[in-house]
């Protein structure tokens, strides 16, 4: 995919793979990051493991252009997806073979914290009174 283009991902009977995106969300139309870390799957918040390990380390997809707060360790799929579907930044150490999530921002409810994926599909809230159909 360009990274010219827009990012989107269809949702059916409001959910995004499977997962229910939530309703701040669906009013401003861009994906949250807890549905896109449901789908990304298991992620193990750890915070040292890069720093203690630093020099083999290679970034695999995204740019290392903002501060990383935590680092969660997630699988190859979820490696996959972001690769495709983001530009977020996602390390990978061949000697312990981890794939390793680097999370840019903090102090806000995940579901409160949108990506830049957009909604397509009729569960767009396209006023208040849509978000409770």
């Amino acid at each position: 995919m360009s990274r010219q283009e827009e990012r989107s991902i269809t949702l059916y009977d409001g959910k995004a793979f499977g997962y229910e995106v939530s309703e701040y969300a669906l009013k401003n139309g861009y994906l949250d990051y807890l549905t896109l870390s449901k789908i990304v799957g298991d992620c193990i918040l750890n915070n040292t493991i890069r720093a203690e390990t630093m020099m083999d380390w290679e970034i695999v997809t995204g740019e290392f252009k903002d501060m990383i707060f935590q680092d969660y360790i997630i699988s190859e799929y979820g490696y996959k997806f972001l690769a495709e579907h983001t530009d977020e930044i996602v390390f990978y150490n061949k000697k312990l073979d981890i794939y390793v999530w680097g999370i840019t921002h903090y102090g806000t409810s995940w579901d409160y914290v949108l990506t830049d994926i957009k909604l397509m599909g009729s569960y767009i809230c396209k006023e208040e009174k849509d978000c409770y159909e």
